[in-house]
């Protein structure tokens, strides 16, 4: 029996092991929502934590858009809470990011996260030769852009608007870094992609999320 069960302590700790190597569950925090609230566990004490959501409810016979976005610094427990200005709708989604790390976790308020894949030749070069656009098939979308230790950029966009890059109507949206906003101050580092970067994307009427934690392979080829 004691040899079974150091047995058993050797394997579990020996999968601990291999989890951390992995890159997995630790990069990720831990998130959970109770009424207006969200409460983020595992992030950097007396770091700035960034929220930022978008969803759909019904209004009646119409559909109400719902959008919220905030930066929360901790206090030294590495816990956070976020409070919203209204209900959190059951069909939301949500980006929650370690601004120092980069760590990162996308939710649903209820539900799981619908994630996409990135599409061949999304990273594109801007008029200075930076790599600071990205193109991604959908009718309007949100999101960050999170360079650890160089700030964070916020934007969204409508396909064929002001604010897509390309300005025509025909279903893709081109997000530029150049006309991001800023939710944590920005350097000039900040606004190109680079690896260790954390690119968040909602395509926002169908509630899919594009997360990418970026590395080179992704950027090499941009055009």
């Amino acid at each position: 029996m004691t040899r079974v069960l150091t047995l058993l302590v050797v394997f579990f700790i020996s999968c601990s092991i291999v989890l951390a190597a992995s890159g997995g569950p630790q990069n990720e925090l831990f998130v959970s929502f109770s009424g207006r609230q969200i409460t983020a566990a595992g992030v950097t004490p007396r770091g700035a934590v960034v929220f930022y959501g978008v969803g759909l409810f019904a209004r009646g016979v119409d559909t109400g858009r719902f959008a919220q976005k905030g930066v929360v610094q901790d206090s030294g427990s590495g816990t956070v809470q976020f409070v919203c200005a209204e209900d959190i709708p059951a069909n939301s989604a949500w980006a929650i990011v370690d601004v120092t790390t980069g760590h990162f976790s996308v939710v649903r308020a209820s539900g799981a996260v619908n994630e996409v894949k990135l599409v061949p030749n999304a990273f594109r070069k801007g008029a200075n030769g930076d790599v600071n656009v990205l193109a991604y098939p959908a009718i309007e979308m949100h999101g960050l852009y999170v360079h650890p230790g160089h700030g964070v950029l916020a934007w969204q966009a409508i396909d064929g608007g002001s604010s897509d890059a390309d300005g025509h109507a025909n279903g893709v949206i081109v997000c530029s870094l150049d006309r991001s906003k800023p939710l944590v101050e920005v350097t000039d580092i900040g606004r190109k992609f680079a690896p260790g970067g954390v690119f968040i994307a909602f395509d926002y009427w169908q509630l899919r999320v594009l997360a990418l934690r970026i590395d080179g392979g992704m950027l090499a080829g941009a055009k």
